[in-house]
Formats: C-alpha cells, structure tokens, sequence
C-alpha cells in the first residue's frame, strides 16, 4: 500500500459550543479506542446521556453503572471517575450540557421558586423519555432552529430534572390564565414572521416561563412553539394561494431558508410546498372564472 492510500485509523471527535448561558458538548466515540477519566474535576453541573456506549463510573465512594438509557447528574465541584465499558460496533455518541451554578440560580429566580431544586444524590437517573428530551435539546441547540423551540426545551428539561431528581411537582400559579394565552396567542399572529423565544412571551404576560409552558398547553392543547409553527404553515399556505412565490413564502413566515420551510411543511403536510403549489393553479383559475361571472 502507497503513503497516499494509507488508512489512517479513527479518532474520537469532541464538538463544543456556547449558548442560552450554557456550555454544549458532543462527544462522537468510536469503537477499538477506549476511554478512561480519572478523578475529573469541573466547576460546572454537568447533564449527559449517551447512545451506543456503558459506563462505571466512581463518584462519592460510590460506584454507578451509566446505561443508554440513564441521565447522568454531576454536581458542581464533583470529582469523578469513569470508565467506558462498552461500545457498539459502529460506535457511539454522548452529548452534555453544562450550566454554571449561577445561571442555574438565575433560572431558579426566574421561576419565582416554582421550580423544586435538583437532588444530586443520585447521579444516574434512569428515565428514558427524560434522556430523549437532553439529546432533543441538544440537538436542537447544535442546529439554527427556532428560537422558541430551542428555549422551550431547555425549560422542559431543568423543569423534569428538578421533577424527577426532587419526587417533587411543579407548583401552579392561582392566577387565571385564559387571558395571559390569548395575549400568547396574539402576539404570536402579529409576530410570527419574526424570532420568538420564550422569555419574552413570558415577560409578555408577567409570568414564569414554566408555568407559562404548562399553562398554555393545558388550555390550548400545545405549546406556543407548536401554536407558532402550525400559525406560520397557515399563513404559508394562504400565501401560495395568492401566488406569492415559495422563496418570498419562507421569507414572510419567519423561515431562516427555504430548506427548512421545505422540510417544516412537508412533515406536516406530507408533501413539499413545491408539490402542493401546483395543486393550487386550479383553484385560482376556478376562483377567477367565479370572480368574472
């Protein structure tokens, strides 16, 4: 074999960014490489899940066998030991958040104590629709997605953390809250072309962002970041009636391209807007015969 055709071996790949206050980690594994982490130290809370892979890890004189189904906790200031165990053949991934114990607070003040505070005496948690819900919000947090979206998520889960790790639920507050989702629903028709977080509908109505989540879905059926996607489809496809062209369509809805309107209407719909829009020629030729009659 010649230099230039040499097979260099795989390594394992670390991705890192920065968003919403918090730290992102995604850690690509593959197999025939193992992995050893001797009394780690970091100054941050750490939440991780991972796919394709078992741990045994040490922490408190205790040892823990960390699954792929499991949600791993680590508290601030907490020394730890891991050891991979296991990986698949096409190898495996692990994706973690990290936030710093003052934002953490900050989000805690931002619940106006509605928020019951995490338990860290157990690390592993095993629960798998809560570790589906960390890779959802990681990944939606390492793509450009919606805004809402993104933050909604990121409530959800420090919300079912602090629910799961406590025993403890979410208080409600008494106030009445049709009113506060009209003004959701309001504001989301007159800006829906534009971003939209979640904190910011919350200041909207003078309430904490988890109880505005469980509020709104309880009297809508969804949540706002639903309600925004469904409203923007809606006004797409009133758009296309009119013959506004699809490029112009993702614009004024809010879409950041048109790739991700394309994929957004075909999920719903079950086909592409360019496949629908043809449908809609006949139906303005009907209405213009109509119109002339």
């Amino acid at each position: 074999m010649t230099a230039a055709a040499k097979v260099h071996p795989k390594e394992h790949k670390l991705s890192a960014w920065q968003a919403a206050g918090c730290s992102f980690l995604r850690f690509d594994l593959v197999p025939d490489k193992g992995v050893e982490l001797s009394k780690v130290f970091h100054d941050e809370i750490v939440i991780l899940a991972f796919r394709g892979t078992a741990w045994s890890a040490g922490q408190n004189n205790q040892t823990y066998e960390e699954r792929a189904d499991c949600l791993i906790l680590r508290d601030a200031g907490q020394v730890y030991s891991a050891r991979m165990e296991h990986i698949d053949p096409q190898g495996a991934v692990c994706r973690e958040i990290h936030i710093r114990p003052e934002r953490l607070r900050e989000l805690y003040e931002l619940a106006d104590d509605v928020l019951p505070a995490f338990d860290f005496k157990r690390p592993v948690i095993e629960n798998r629709p809560l570790t589906e819900l960390l890779f959802r919000t990681h990944a939606l947090y390492e793509a450009d997605g919606c805004e809402l979206e993104r933050s909604s998520h990121l409530l959800w889960l420090v919300g079912a953390i602090a629910r799961a790790t406590s025993g403890q639920a979410l208080r409600l507050s008494a106030k009445s809250c049709s009113r506060r989702s009209r003004m959701v629903i309001d504001y989301i028709r007159n800006h829906f072309d534009q971003k939209i977080a979640l904190p910011e509908l919350a200041e909207l109505v003078q309430i904490n962002p988890y109880v505005l989540l469980r509020q709104f879905r309880a009297e809508i059926g969804v949540t706002p970041h639903d309600y925004l996607q469904a409203y923007r489809l809606y006004r797409a496809r009133q758009y296309m009636q009119d013959g506004v062209r699809l490029a112009e369509v993702a614009i004024l809805c809010g879409y950041a391209d048109q790739s991700h309107f394309n994929r957004q209407f075909k999920q719903r719909f079950g086909i592409t807007p360019g496949q629908f829009s043809p449908r809609l020629s006949g139906v303005r030729c009907a209405r213009s015969v109509v119109s002339m009659q």
